[in-house]
């Protein structure tokens, strides 16, 4: 009897331990189908956001191309004044390689809302808002191929001061669906002084390129843009620490008179001139990429703004922005009827902000858009009604 039950209680041990690994076994099962269901919906996300972000992208036009020597060092000048100033030998390939042919370099100098919107670089820095003093996009390429800065090695750029705030360094990063995260970089952005280089520029409209320039001995001179690009480029020492002042009618092509579009251009860039030509003292990039002038915006309270959608409209997904008024600052966020996650709901917004709120969707490869301006309040909902539209007007969604 007692080598009986010796058998029972071994037999029940076995079956008891079996139950347990099942069981288990049944829970990695459920576990794996949940993650694997988690992985169709942001396949099916991303798939859904990049039809949308193909019509946004036929609006972004931000991207400067320069080609310098991959031998000797080169300063280049972006069309906002950013100053870049490129050591070849302080770079290599991916795979560690010295650069020897000529590098393409990729500059975006983002400013306005606008501009970050159309860039998908949102201001945010994991659930806090940034304000920016300007977003900025620097990629260095040979033949085709990445580079990137060397191991102890940095790039010396020195940033426009569009911000009378103080500013610190951001280094930015996109996720798998788009999403723009900045990083604070621990660097803070410092003022500099006059630094004798090109400074002091106010873009020209095409029609009217003719520069007024303030040489070392004090002289001004008047030159036309391309004569003086292409001096630039011969690296003729006659123009070496020039400012350029202004510009003015192209008195050699014997137009005298503005158009109203001109008068207007004038008018802007003066009036923005002196803020925008200060330039910071030259911060010293560890790494390529995406870059921000950024600060944390300080809040108070905070509210969920939650947006609803037209059952008219049968809309399957859609990208959705929060563009502010009164701070450069701009928030993105998306819709789409398939995942489980309500992503209709922006959170930790400033109560009493001034915003834009866009809507863009696609249906039968046709864009639909909304827009509407509102004052952020405690628990706001907002129903979007989408109305046709098209790839062209899309950048004026996002002007305040």
């Amino acid at each position: 009897m007692k080598i009986e039950t010796k058998k029972i209680d071994w037999t029940f041990g076995i079956l008891f331990f079996l139950s347990i690994l099942l069981l288990g076994c049944n829970n990695e099962d459920l576990s794996a189908q949940k993650q694997n269901s988690l992985c169709v919906q942001k396949s099916d996300l991303k798939l859904e956001l990049a039809i949308i972000d193909k019509f946004i992208n036929v609006n972004d036009s931000s991207s400067q191309f320069y080609v310098v020597s991959g031998k000797n060092p080169t300063k280049i000048v972006g069309r906002k004044g950013t100053i870049l100033f490129i050591v070849p030998s302080d770079l290599e390939t991916e795979k560690g390689l010295n650069v020897s042919d000529s590098i393409t370099i990729e500059l975006k100098e983002l400013h306005s809302q606008s501009e970050i919107a159309l860039s998908n670089a949102q201001t945010v820095s994991g659930d806090k808002l940034l304000e920016s003093g300007g977003a900025y996009f620097i990629n260095l390429s040979s033949k085709g191929k990445t580079l990137k800065i060397r191991k102890g090695k940095t790039i010396k750029v020195e940033f426009p001061k569009i911000s009378t705030k103080n500013m610190a360094l951001f280094y930015g990063k996109s996720d798998s669906i788009g999403n723009m995260n900045w990083k604070e970089s621990g660097n803070l952005f410092n003022d500099s002084k006059e630094s004798g280089m090109i400074i002091n520029t106010i873009a020209a409209p095409p029609s009217r390129q003719c520069y007024r320039l303030r040489l070392k001995s004090g002289q001004v001179i008047k030159m036309t843009a391309g004569e003086y690009n292409a001096r630039i480029r011969s690296k003729d020492k006659y123009l070496d620490s020039c400012i350029i002042i202004d510009w003015e009618n192209n008195e050699m092509n014997g137009r005298m008179s503005t158009t109203n579009n001109e008068q207007e251009f004038i008018e802007k860039g003066v009036k923005n001139k002196e803020i925008n030509n200060t330039l910071y003292k030259a911060m010293k990039l560890t790494q390529l990429g995406w870059i921000n002038c950024d600060r944390f915006y300080e809040m108070q309270n905070i509210t969920n703004l939650t947006i609803s959608f037209d059952k008219k409209d049968e809309i399957e997904s859609a990208m959705l922005f929060l563009v502010f008024k009164d701070i450069k600052s701009v928030i993105k966020n998306y819709y789409i009827t398939r995942n489980t996650i309500d992503n209709s709901v922006f959170a930790n917004i400033p109560v009493g902000q001034k915003v834009k709120l866009v809507s863009i969707t696609v249906k039968n490869n046709e864009v639909y858009t909304h827009q509407e301006e509102l004052t952020i309040d405690v628990n706001k909902t907002i129903i979007i009604k989408h109305k046709k539209s098209n790839s062209t007007e899309i950048k004026k969604l996002f002007e305040i």
